[in-house]
């Protein structure tokens, strides 16, 4: 094969150019899958977190349903949390608090997570209207449900 004149010594550039170029685009791939992954890592935490905030209302509310005259003293409006409601789920630890007010119950749920220097925190806050009969909670109806991270949460 006879070498042109003008090509003499364009193998080494051309070599250079693609596998910069191939680089390059290598590197625009990685960051895009990497970027990817931490994003769906994030929203996951974030979705862990959630359920194990709503957990805890949601116990509760299974707790007052079995045995509302254990955990509801409507007489004083207090509530009175038993002791068997789970302190852990997923990692986080759960705590709940809980206030009636005339005719509303407010119960609120926050996950905690303490990692690497970092708390995570997600609260839901429920509010619901109590329908009672004498001394008794014959319904309770959905006012407000609302889940969100809190102090920097698990966002």
């Amino acid at each position: 094969m006879k070498k042109l004149h003008n090509q003499k010594g364009m193998a080494l550039p051309m070599v250079l150019i693609f596998t910069t170029v191939a680089l390059l685009g290598l590197l625009l791939v990685l960051q895009t899958l990497t970027s990817e992954f931490k994003g769906n890592s994030i929203r996951t935490e974030q979705m862990t977190a959630t359920f194990a905030a709503e957990a805890g209302v949601e116990q509760m509310i299974s707790f007052i349903y079995v045995d509302q005259a254990k955990v509801l003293q409507l007489e004083s409006n207090t509530c009175i949390l038993p002791p068997e409601l789970t302190t852990e789920l997923n990692g986080y630890s759960i705590s709940i608090h809980c206030e009636i007010n005339s005719d509303q119950l407010k119960i609120t749920s926050t996950a905690t997570k303490e990692e690497a220097e970092t708390i995570k925190n997600m609260v839901t806050e429920a509010t619901f209207e109590l329908l009672k009969q004498g001394n008794q909670v014959q319904q309770l109806n959905i006012m407000n449900w609302e889940t969100k991270p809190q102090n920097g949460g698990a966002s």
